[in-house]
């Protein structure tokens, strides 16, 4: 018996249509991932079953929970249902959170609502909740904005299961999380959802978080399930060509010839940062951002610098393009130490390491066209080129990672996000860099468009010879594209070598965590097909 079932649930907004006669069922207690790439419709099916959507969105069919049909229930109805029958762990806790009040009185509030609980009595049910899903060490009284990203995710996580719901939609609840912090949140979600005896939506577009996860796997493309079927034997079983591309870009690996042995042309020897906490009536605590840390890039090298959110890496990111102060050791270019005191070799820097950040979308000006974003480092240059050189530079560049050149004449808000990091590919090239430092550069896209960007790095590495930083805490990512790899710990280098020979025989305990927490999909299809 099936606790929900959508059938042939439309849903249009400004005569678009999003969802195109969805068929899904979940029963009590059962784990169903949802999986399939942007756009495809599965968050709009989570605000669907929410009774969430836009005012303008008009839908058909129906959803029927526990023995009544959703779409025809009124707001007050649906609004006991969120909470305490249905819970939504949202992507991304930082916008669902409110920034102005205290957590534990945000979860309280959810008590107060539902169970009719006095303010006290609510806040010790907090409390409680916040020590369950492993906040014990958090006070009640922080605010989100003093939470890191896996504590905010626990604390919607909370919000979501307090009144013990019969169903939990999670939709991508661990997309921004590193590997360590994502393995606690799915293990909490599985573990509240058993003891709970409530079923489990879980949304994705990792297909081996859902591998791992699911009872049974439903794949989507454009606004419609295209296939359902066991997760034990799904992926040996797939009918639908969209789900077999799925599986393929999720175990890509691009042609890249591993780079010869060469004499490192960029140094960084003894790196500390300090940064001082001013503390009230006390005085102000010394912290270490990263603490006597050494690397090396040779030319046309792909070098990896992996860690957990806190470990330092774009600490140390920022301190190697010289954006923020060292407090001891050096940088050393071409065998020249460089004196970032002084602008010219602050200049020299910038004009031979250049950047793409993790979010490309909040690194470009969004009042200004692609075109001239991508031609605003050439003012780095000693003799900048004419405009209409400029112009086109930018229209190659544009080709060089994929794009036409009308692109130049496009605002940020126009493009897709595999768009928008080609255009920051360019962005970084346009001055012809001999090292890009590259920032979580595929984390926030569909595996699709991520095996696209890194044969796109595969091949720009190839053509020019530029080497690449990468910063990740996806180990697949570094086994893909990465010929070395440093492993960071609490502003420390605690192992470095070869990648194939770190992953596979790490000695380090803190890197065999690291591997033992990561999603192998191959590893876990083989696993279930065999159990």
């Amino acid at each position: 018996m099936s606790l929900i079932a959508l059938r042939n649930l439309r849903c249009s907004i400004d005569d678009d249509a999003v969802l195109r006669g969805v068929d899904l069922t979940i029963a009590p207690g059962e784990i169903v991932g949802l999986v399939g790439e942007s756009g495809s419709g599965k968050s709009m099916t989570a605000l669907a079953i929410m009774g969430l959507l836009p005012d303008q969105a008009r839908t058909t069919g129906h959803i029927m929970f526990d023995g009544r049909d959703l779409c025809a229930c009124d707001e007050a109805t649906l609004c006991h249902l969120r909470g305490a029958e249905i819970g939504l762990v949202f992507q991304e806790p930082m916008t669902a959170l409110n920034p102005l009040q205290p957590v534990g009185e945000q979860i309280a509030e959810v008590f107060m609502l539902h169970d009719k609980m006095t303010h006290a009595d609510a806040l010790d049910r907090a409390r409680t909740l916040m020590d369950r899903v492993g906040l014990k060490d958090i006070p009640a009284t922080r605010y989100p904005h003093e939470l890191s990203g896996g504590q905010r995710q626990r604390v919607v996580i909370a919000m979501a299961v307090a009144c013990r719901p019969k169903l939990i939609i999670a939709d991508e609840p661990t997309s921004a999380l590193d590997v360590t912090t994502q393995a606690q949140i799915l293990a909490m979600l599985k573990e509240l959802a058993v003891e709970n005896k409530a079923a489990l939506l879980l949304i994705s577009h990792d297909l081996a978080i859902v591998a791992s996860m699911a009872d049974r796997i439903a794949v989507m493309k454009d606004g419609a399930i295209v296939e359902t079927g066991e997760a034990a034997s799904f992926f040996g079983s797939m009918q639908h060509p969209y789900s077999r591309a799925l599986y393929e870009a999720s175990i890509h690996r691009p042609r890249r010839a591993a780079a010869p042995p060469q004499t490192p042309f960029f140094i960084a020897q003894g790196c500390t940062r300090l940064y001082r906490k001013a503390r009230l009536f006390r005085p102000a605590e010394t912290l270490r951002g990263i603490e006597a840390v050494s690397l090396t890039v040779a030319r046309g090298e792909s070098v990896g610098l992996v860690g957990e959110s806190g470990s330092g890496k774009s600490t140390l990111a920022r301190a190697l393009l010289g954006l923020d102060p060292l407090h001891s050791g050096t940088l050393i270019l071409d065998g020249v130490p460089l004196k970032l005191d002084q602008s010219s070799d602050r200049r020299h820097l910038r004009r031979k390491v250049q950047l793409v950040f993790q979010d490309p979308y909040a690194s470009f000006d969004p009042r200004r066209a692609i075109g001239w974003s991508i031609a605003e480092p050439l003012a780095l240059l000693d003799a900048p080129p004419s405009l209409a050189a400029q112009s086109e530079m930018v229209a190659e560049l544009l080709r060089q990672v994929g794009l036409s050149s009308d692109f130049a004449t496009r605002y940020p808000h126009q493009m897709s996000g595999g768009q928008r990091q080609r255009a920051a590919l360019a962005r970084a090239l346009i001055i012809q860099p001999e090292l890009v430092v590259l920032d979580e550069p595929v984390s926030a896209l569909d595996v699709s468009v991520r095996a696209q960007i890194l044969d796109l790095l595969a091949v720009l590495q190839e053509k020019t010879g530029v080497a690449y930083l990468l910063i990740t805490h996806d180990l697949s990512l570094l086994r893909a594209v990465t010929d070395r790899v440093f492993v960071m710990e609490k502003g420390r280098i605690v192992e470095q070598g070869q990648t194939d020979h770190i992953l596979a025989k790490p000695e380090n305990a803190y890197t065999r965590s690291l591997i033992a927490a990561a999603p192998d999909l191959a590893a876990i299809v083989a696993a279930r097909r065999s159990a």
